[in-house]
């Protein structure tokens, strides 16, 4: 099945689909510029980037821990990128125990 969705695709976009997986927030670090540094990136590479969001953790916000959430952020992650026809995946997480 990804197969066919990523065939169709390719009539659209016939360039590399990369999906920048950002596990950032309002709530957590800002890291919007560098998630537009690798857009800008990726196109000049020659591919076509796009935005996968996930699940966004802060440390410093969720009491007790973040720990409790960290595997279904994972799961989330691999699901979204299993899911989707892409050719290739940068992730980006919020901090060092956030990133997928």
């Amino acid at each position: 099945m990804l197969k066919d969705s990523r065939e169709t695709l390719a009539g659209v976009v016939n360039k590399p689909l990369l999906a920048i997986c950002a596990h950032i927030g309002d709530i957590t670090t800002k890291s919007n510029q560098r998630v537009e540094d690798v857009k800008r990136g990726v196109l000049q590479a020659g591919g076509f980037p796009v935005e996968l969001p996930g699940l966004s953790l802060s440390e410093s916000a969720v009491k007790p821990t973040t720990m409790l959430y960290r595997n279904m952020l994972a799961m989330e992650t691999e699901e979204q990128i299993r899911s989707h026809p892409l050719d290739g995946v940068v992730l980006m997480g919020g901090c060092d125990k956030t990133t997928p």
